[in-house]
């Protein structure tokens, strides 16, 4: 019925429940495209629960506003999540994008307000004598108290000067930056990147990450929206992801 009504709008992107960012780039799209998608929706006589979902929440009156407000307010967080996923990014890049990130959030019209989130109906009542900080359950203050209060961090990497206080926080580095999915003190890196630093274990992987990332801005745009990616596998699994379509050769 899209294609039917309006050829030449996209379909709509598939947020991913755990990437932020795709969440408020779906809100951006609806907001651009409301009364669109709303006389889409006004032709379908399908009675599907997802259907009847979707019409119930266009009739809402403060939706289109809703939407506005993201789009004009808080489109920037997905770029800034996108840029902070980069791993070809220096860290000091990284702490200017988290600066100005704060800069913008505390500059948004109304009551938003970031803070720490506890689950519902659990009272922070775990206080650190010696930070203040509170907590709503016992494990997580002795976890903070034994790594994290007034401690050095205490798992190193064996192949780069990081310092993770949490063993999952070193794992995580670990497989983000040397492509390593485990944690194996005889692990050694064999190639290394001279601008940035980061290793890897085959040369193809260095080659590549040379070749494509490292400083070099993304050069394989995607031929529905203004995306690019560095790889082309990246752009070929966005638009897959995105726009429901398979990137033609």
């Amino acid at each position: 019925m899209l294609k039917d009504l309006y050829p030449d709008l996209y379909l709509p992107p598939e947020p991913i429940l755990t990437r932020w960012g795709t969440w408020l780039e779906a809100a951006q799209y609806y907001y651009e495209n409301y009364n669109k998608i709303k006389n889409v929706l006004s032709h379908l006589e399908d009675e599907a629960v997802a259907i009847n979902t979707a019409k119930s929440l266009f009739e809402k009156p403060n939706l289109r506003n809703d939407l506005a407000f993201i789009s004009d307010n808080c489109v920037f967080l997905a770029q800034a999540i996108t840029q902070l996923e980069s791993q070809s990014v220096r860290l000091t890049e990284n702490v200017s994008t988290v600066k100005k990130f704060i800069e913008k959030v505390e500059g948004i019209p109304g009551s938003i307000k970031y803070k720490r989130f506890t689950p519902t109906g659990v009272e922070k009542k775990y206080v650190c004598p010696v930070c203040g900080r509170s907590y709503g359950y016992k494990k997580n203050l002795v976890s903070h108290q034994k790594y994290a209060c007034g401690t050095e961090p205490t798992f190193l990497c064996n192949l780069c000067n990081y310092r993770g206080r949490h063993k999952a926080a070193l794992k995580v580095h670990m497989f983000n930056h040397h492509h390593i999915n485990k944690l194996d003190p005889l692990v050694t890196a064999q190639y290394q990147c001279v601008t940035c630093g980061r290793c890897y274990n085959h040369r193809a992987g260095l080659w590549r990450h040379q070749k494509y990332e490292c400083g070099i801005l993304p050069q394989f745009p995607c031929p529905y929206c203004p995306y690019a990616g560095k790889r082309k596998e990246h752009i070929r699994r966005h638009v897959q992801m995105r726009h429901n379509s398979d990137l033609k050769e």
